[in-house]
């Protein structure tokens, strides 16, 4: 799989340096899912949300009076 694709057909050097990076290196791949599924992919508590949201001080419409 390639890193970098483009129509022309032309690959930059560091393409070619991720290209190969990630051929010899393919758990580089899987910890990158990994830290995406920890960061992106968490269960939504929408109770926890609601109480967040109604726990919120509204806010004036002009600060500095």
């Amino acid at each position: 799989m390639r890193f970098w694709r483009r129509k022309s057909g032309y690959v930059s050097d560091f393409g070619r340096f991720m290209d190969d990076f990630l051929q010899r290196h393919p758990e580089v791949r899987e910890n990158r899912r990994r830290g995406w599924r920890i960061y992106w992919e968490r269960p939504a508590d929408f109770r926890e949300l609601e109480r967040t949201m109604a726990d919120r001080v509204p806010e004036p419409p002009y600060h500095y009076e």
